[in-house]
């Protein structure tokens, strides 16, 4: 597998140099660097079965795009400081249960997964299915590889009560959540060692329950 100090070092002069002038002029880094975060992508894929079958998903189709879209953004910066990537079947426009893994530098890369921009609908249906008990989904996050790996459910929450449920209901702290994210940090000084994909796979499986609820409960 390629070496992904390349793509961090990259990644670390664009993040202070976001400008296509200077994109161009490093042009070579970018590709050698984008490189190497694909050999990793495609080194996942190709050990993933245990965890999920992807059929055949390659890694261009799970990876992102180093431009931004910034037509609607405030920040006008045209590139990602980051290169990320959703391991799923079909990649990133696929459906199904998925994992994300993004390299940044500066100790802000991870491996994500859950729900991120759920819409009123899927929002409802989770929470509904919450409201009627929350054992099931209590044991997959105090489950002891959920715990080491990503601590507590992480993501924005209702200050107030969701319409629509008893203000005393017990699982309140669920019911408040608008996203559900279990994180895993990755630090600069692992991202370059052999054992990087042995530990993302190790990740991803114990976040597979996890991502599993969602996914039964939306179909």
């Amino acid at each position: 597998m390629a070496d992904l100090q390349t793509t961090l070092d990259f990644l670390r002069d664009l993040s202070s140099n976001n400008n296509r002038e200077w994109f161009e002029a490093n042009r070579k880094r970018y590709t050698d660097a984008r490189a190497a975060f694909e050999s990793l992508i495609n080194d996942l894929i190709f050990r993933f079965t245990p965890i999920e079958d992807l059929g055949g998903t390659t890694a261009k189709d799970c990876m992102f795009r180093i431009n931004r879209d910034v037509r609607f953004a405030k920040d006008k910066s045209p590139y990602n400081a980051h290169m990320s990537a959703t391991i799923a079947s079909g990649g990133r426009k696929g459906e199904g249960r998925s994992y994300y893994i993004q390299i940044q530098p500066d100790n802000e890369s991870f491996i994500g997964g859950g729900l991120y921009q759920p819409d009123s609908t899927q929002l409802g249906k989770i929470r509904d299915d919450l409201a009627e008990g929350t054992r099931g989904f209590r044991k997959i996050i105090n489950a002891p590889k959920f715990k080491e790996y990503f601590g507590d459910v992480q993501g924005e929450a209702l200050k107030t009560t969701p319409k629509g449920y008893p203000k005393d209901h017990p699982d309140m702290d669920l019911l408040r959540m608008k996203q559900f994210l279990a994180t895993h940090a990755i630090p600069d000084a692992q991202i370059a060692t052999p054992d990087l994909a042995d530990h993302v796979l190790d990740v991803c499986a114990a976040i597979k329950p996890f991502v599993n609820y969602f996914h039964e409960v939306l179909v």
